[in-house]
């Protein structure tokens, strides 16, 4: 518990400054999340499949830097890209077969496509400050599920999947995501000059479900690692796991604040 509390204090000071600051440092950092999490991905099933890491990296890499910028080229780069994939797996046959070619799109579906969403979300309209929902929305979940779980779980919410998770411990993290994200949204309209009607009830709502969705994605990247007969994606975060096992919850966040707030506030 002493390590993952100070990987956290280590961590979310230089979270805080690429969110903050934003521009190509903020394409980087999600560009090497994504690339880490790419890697742990296919490593993961390197005991039932056999990804193709170079096309996945290569194609987070065009993605990240030039397609995300330019989102109406995003329809040109998966036609060219599920090509260059059918087209290896001519040239790489029987080495490499179908399963292997949608394990390799679905990597960078599942971590870089839903990364980038963290990049889009700080590029709306007051991005800055409504960014912070993602993580809010997450983290404050996994604290909620997490105390709530020890002090009063007692019934399995999915014991085949994860054992240790509990239906009193899931409540419990919808509401620790989205009284903080009420408690964050108060903060706004109280102490910035953020023009947006209604900004505690919006980030209360977009708290709770995102909340929701964050223990969705914990679970998805468990039934995930029960598949593959993995513990732990990696080592790289000390008292954590691997980029994966970091954020899990946030690739299904992301994507979530993003187009809910697109569609409440745009």
């Amino acid at each position: 518990m002493k390590t993952r509390i100070m990987s956290a204090i280590l961590g979310i000071p230089i979270l805080f400054f690429f969110i903050s600051y934003g521009s190509w440092p903020l394409v980087f950092i999600v560009l090497f999340l994504s690339i880490v999490g790419l890697k742990e991905f296919y490593r993961a099933f390197k005991s039932v499949a056999k990804p193709i890491p170079i096309i996945g990296y290569g194609a987070t890499i065009i993605y990240i830097l030039f397609i995300v910028p330019r989102q109406e080229y995003f329809s040109l780069f998966i036609t060219i890209l599920c090509v260059i994939l059918l087209i290896s797996l001519v040239f790489l046959f029987p080495k490499r077969n179908i399963m292997d070619i949608g394990l390799t799109f679905f990597g960078i579906f599942y971590v870089s496509f839903l990364f980038s969403h963290i990049i889009f979300l700080r590029n709306i309209p007051n991005g800055i400050f409504l960014i912070w929902l993602i993580f809010i929305s997450a983290w404050g979940s996994d604290t909620g599920a997490y105390f709530i779980g020890i002090w009063l779980g007692k019934h399995k919410l999915c014991p085949k999947l994860s054992p240790k998770k509990t239906i009193e411990g899931a409540i419990g993290g919808i509401l620790g995501g989205s009284l903080l994200s009420l408690l964050y949204g108060y903060i706004l309209q109280t102490y910035t000059l953020i023009d947006i009607e209604y900004i505690s009830i919006i980030c209360f709502a977009v708290g709770a479900i995102g909340a929701a969705f964050s223990q969705l994605g914990d679970l998805a990247a468990s039934a995930i690692k029960r598949f593959t007969k993995i513990k732990d994606y990696g080592k790289l975060i000390p008292g954590h796991g691997g980029m994966m096992d970091r954020f899990d919850s946030i690739l299904f966040t992301a994507p979530f604040v993003y187009y809910v707030l697109q569609y409440l506030l745009f």
